[in-house]
């Protein structure tokens, strides 16, 4: 059976005429669009713009850990963050009851020494919840922190986030925090955009007195 070809309908006489001047007008349009003249002092304005110098921010920023403790709002500097986790169960260590060494953690793999941060600084229970925030059990998370071979884990309620803070804006810490707390604070600041007044911990100071005092 022979293959029947069908040839394509073919265009209306005047169709051709209509698809020409709509291509010409086109054509015009877009050739008077990118030839038309320049709008006034346009020359002037360029080259005054390209003139004026880049402005790059010179004061230097440090990224921080934001978290919190009960009713208290610290930070942590983020190179000694190693990972943040899920709470984990703790395994206590036998014939110690200090309340600064909660035990041990796993954390994939690696047991690692578990510290209640919140004994260490001194901070009490508090059952109010602070602005912007819910049960305190729903956020709580656990912070892996240290260098080298020194890392330890500690729980917190709530994870802020990473924050780049100027280092003009962290103020020398307050007279009214005790003497023994101030060896674990470098510099108290807002967050931006925020009323939150964080105190900025040094993970050194606070190594070494694990070190020192409860290992």
């Amino acid at each position: 059976m022979s293959e029947i070809k069908k040839n394509p309908p073919s265009l209306h006489p005047h169709e051709n005429d209509e698809l020409y001047e709509l291509v010409h007008q086109n054509e015009i349009y877009s050739s008077t669009l990118l030839h038309r003249p320049y709008p006034e002092n346009y020359n002037a304005d360029s080259i005054q713009s390209l003139k004026q110098p880049i402005i790059e921010e010179s004061i230097p920023k440090k990224s921080l850990l934001v978290f919190r403790i009960q009713n208290e709002w610290l930070a942590l500097p983020s190179h000694c963050i190693k990972e943040i986790t899920q709470p984990t169960f703790v395994h206590t260590l036998p014939h110690t009851n200090n309340p600064i060494l909660l035990g041990i953690t796993n954390v994939q793999g690696d047991l690692l020494i578990t510290i209640s941060m919140q004994n260490l600084l001194g901070i009490t229970n508090s059952t109010q919840k602070t602005p912007g925030t819910y049960i305190y059990s729903m956020y709580t998370r656990n912070i892996v922190f240290g260098w080298k071979s020194d890392i330890f884990v500690f729980p917190v309620d709530e994870i802020y986030g990473l924050s780049y803070i100027k280092l003009d804006s962290i103020e020398p810490i307050p007279i009214s925090i005790l003497k023994s707390l101030k060896n674990f604070f470098t510099g108290i600041f807002t967050l931006p955009n925020d009323v939150l007044s964080v105190g900025l911990l040094n993970e050194q100071l606070i190594i070494n007195s694990l070190h020192k005092n409860y290992l």
